[in-house]
């Protein structure tokens, strides 16, 4: 198969009750996890990603960063949401793991491209949280590193920050060349 999907940073800090919770993320997990058992029973390779911060990320409050402090390395935070099903054979992909290294995507500082690349991936389906900040800056690396994008719409959740966070941030993938799509008609595409 020459299809993966990326499913971004569903992790306890990032989700109902953690210190930096998405949008309606109650209402995520249960579609993803069906999601994902499809794309399992068609053999499109799964990806499950996650913010693995040190305790001295940049990105925190205390160290000059706009955010608090959030999955960090080993904690309850840093790990997946417990309702959240991730098969044995996925590949879990870390990042932000380096101080200094804002880990938005999981394309810096990871072997994700040399992964896809050994599978032979050339059509990458993202969803996952959050939709202005990792979702964005995964969908643009793996744009930039010549892969079909697929953004799968129903499967997303911004922070949301400001009022129109999320719309801008899709607009902006899709100029960038991603596809906006529905789960369901990513998998019927590929």
């Amino acid at each position: 198969m020459r299809a993966a999907l990326l499913v971004v940073d569903i992790q306890n800090d990032f989700c109902v009750g953690g210190v930096l919770p998405a949008c309606e993320t109650d209402s995520l997990i249960k579609p993803v996890n069906a999601f994902v058992a499809q794309c399992a029973s068609k053999g499109i390779h799964l990806i499950f990603t996650r913010d693995w911060h040190p305790a001295n990320h940049t990105s925190f409050v205390n160290y000059g960063g706009p955010w608090p402090t959030h999955c960090v390395q080993g904690t309850d935070g840093a790990a997946f949401v417990s309702n959240l099903r991730v098969p044995a054979d996925a590949e879990i992909v870390d990042k932000g793991f380096k101080p200094d290294s804002i880990g938005y995507s999981d394309f810096e500082n990871t072997s994700l491209h040399h992964t896809l690349q050994a599978w032979g991936v050339v059509d990458v389906g993202v969803c996952g949280i959050a939709t202005e900040y990792c979702v964005l800056a995964n969908v643009e690396d793996a744009l930039t590193r010549g892969y079909v994008v697929t953004v799968l719409s129903d499967l997303i959740r911004p922070i949301e920050e400001q009022a129109g966070d999320s719309e801008a941030a899709m607009e902006k993938m899709r100029r960038s060349g991603a596809y906006l799509r529905t789960s369901s008609e990513w998998l019927d595409r590929v």
